[in-house]
């Protein structure tokens, strides 16, 4: 029996050491053409550099919606700030952040599939998981962590067991400080409350209204101080009139056609036929679910996001169903395990294994990474012509943002001055500005006006 232990143990432990390498490998391959440091990643960086500069904590974090929305909770920052301690303040702080994020979410799917399913169920779930390329630093980045955790908790839930209650709304009201369209999974806790059938105790419901508020503190200290100013910006977001036409009445469910993206394959027929078979598994795996409980939190923890939005007539981009989305590897392992032996399976985490490395891309489709960007700040700042210099952007719109941060980090500034020479970053495959061009890569080029 010892020996039995000992031997789960040790194949958990290799589980897990397997899928930490895979995960650090796609996540890290080819880093320096795929990692952008965009609007996002500059406004993460500035705030926190200047949390460590001025030793003076913030009690708001990013704003959320739009330029016109509101501040959700300073989590975000204080997450990324030993990043940007032990880094000096480099822009790729928010990278390493967001693999470590990336790491714990895949032992954590690990996991929780083990405790609900089983070990091949667990490895898939994982594996199918650590495949995915993308690694971008934001506050939408731990989606997948807190969703997998609270779908756990909501398991537990479903089965009686409340102590975990408190915990389970702390992670909610959390996540929901990080981007509201975490509020979606109010629904799926309340329906596993109600089918756990249990009363919760006093103490339980005491804990869990105390820990509710903890990460609304901040935002509250805030709001007090200025005249609840970020509370009205929520109202008024949620009472101004949004245009309706026919155009955007079923844009949720187009943003969530395109949001079933785990896996890399070419843009086109094959992608449309790979997004109707993981629809077709994941249908097909809800079905033989045997727990009916486990299945109508699934139902709901899919849909409810499908609901609300369908409600909402703004943008919606694809990243407000990652909650949603986060079963997807789960529900593609139950039908991997199932209807695949286990000879096979191992030839099957092969081929997934080449098949995303083969399709692995080569850049961000013709955008500019950080390291294009760190190269072009490097040599304006090192060229010997001009000491003066000033630049100007000459970019599609979300392409100009991160270079403010980087001559600062780089150690000097472009200066507004008469006598500082003017140089215009450009994207290379578009036509150049007037000038002579003094630098260019593969995405951007240089012109000294």
């Amino acid at each position: 029996m010892i020996s039995l232990i000992k031997n789960l143990k040790n194949k958990t432990i290799l589980s897990i050491l397997f899928l930490i390498l895979v995960t650090l490998f796609f996540r890290t391959y080819r880093l320096d053409k795929l990692y952008s440091f965009d609007w996002d990643q500059e406004r993460d960086a500035s705030v926190v550099s200047s949390i460590i500069r001025d030793k003076k904590p913030v009690l708001i974090g990013p704003r959320v919606i739009n330029d016109s929305g509101f501040f959700v909770g300073p989590f975000h920052y204080y997450f990324l700030l030993p990043f940007y301690l032990l880094t000096q303040g480099s822009p790729y702080a928010g990278a390493y952040a967001a693999l470590v994020v990336e790491l714990i979410t895949v032992v954590a799917i690990y996991f929780v599939s083990l405790k609900i399913f089983n070990s091949k169920v667990a490895f898939i779930s994982a594996l199918i998981y650590s495949l995915n390329p993308s690694l971008v630093s934001w506050n939408v980045m731990y989606t997948p962590l807190l969703s997998i955790v609270i779908f756990y908790l909501c398991y537990l839930l479903l089965n009686k067991k409340t102590r975990l209650f408190p915990l389970l709304i702390f992670l909610f009201t959390l996540s929901i400080n990080n981007h509201p369209a975490m509020l979606s999974l109010a629904i799926p806790i309340i329906v596993s409350y109600v089918l756990s059938s249990k009363k919760l105790s006093f103490k339980s419901i005491t804990l869990a209204l105390l820990f509710s508020i903890l990460p609304f503190l901040p935002l509250i200290i805030f709001d007090l101080r200025h005249e609840f100013i970020n509370t009205q910006g929520i109202i008024n977001f949620v009472t101004t009139p949004k245009t309706i036409n026919l155009t955007n009445s079923f844009l949720f469910l187009r943003s969530f056609w395109r949001a079933i993206n785990i896996l890399i394959v070419p843009i086109g027929f094959f992608q449309t036929l790979v997004r109707i078979l993981i629809i077709l598994f994941c249908s097909i795996s809800f079905i033989n679910l045997k727990n009916k409980n486990i299945k109508i939190l699934v139902f709901t923890w899919i849909f409810a996001p499908l609901l609300l939005l369908s409600f909402y007539r703004g943008d919606i981009p694809e990243y407000y169903y990652t909650a949603a989305l986060t079963l997807t590897p789960l529900l593609l392992s139950l039908f991997f395990v199932k209807y695949i032996s286990t000879f096979y399976l191992s030839f099957f985490v092969i081929f997934l294994i080449i098949f995303q490395y083969l399709n692995f891309p080569k850049g961000i489709n013709g955008a500019p990474s950080l390291k294009n960007k760190m190269a072009a700040a490097s040599y304006i700042i090192n060229q010997q012509q001009d000491p003066d210099f000033n630049v100007s952007y000459d970019l599609p719109l979300g392409m100009n943002s991160g270079y403010a941060y980087l001559f600062k980090f780089l150690g000097k500034e472009p200066k507004n001055i008469p006598s500082a020479h003017l140089y215009s970053i450009f994207i290379i495959t578009n036509p150049a500005p007037t000038g002579e061009l003094v630098y260019h890569d593969e995405i951007l080029g240089i012109v000294r006006r």
